[in-house]
């Protein structure tokens, strides 16, 4: 049984793999993926900031 964060690491590889198989070209993907990380990134620092006001009530 994979733990979450090994769960969801291949969650990202099999993403990463459709991809590339259904991208035109490697740039396409390059930038597909760059998107979904950049997406995946504002949430971090969404949850973050969100902390942070909690912390200072």
């Amino acid at each position: 049984m994979l733990r979450g964060y090994e769960r969801g690491f291949e969650d990202a590889l099999e993403l990463a793999l459709l991809k590339v198989k259904t991208a035109c070209s490697l740039g396409e993907a390059r930038r597909e993926l760059e998107g979904l990380l950049g997406l995946v990134k504002e949430r971090k620092l969404d949850i973050l900031e969100e902390l942070v006001r909690e912390f200072r009530l």
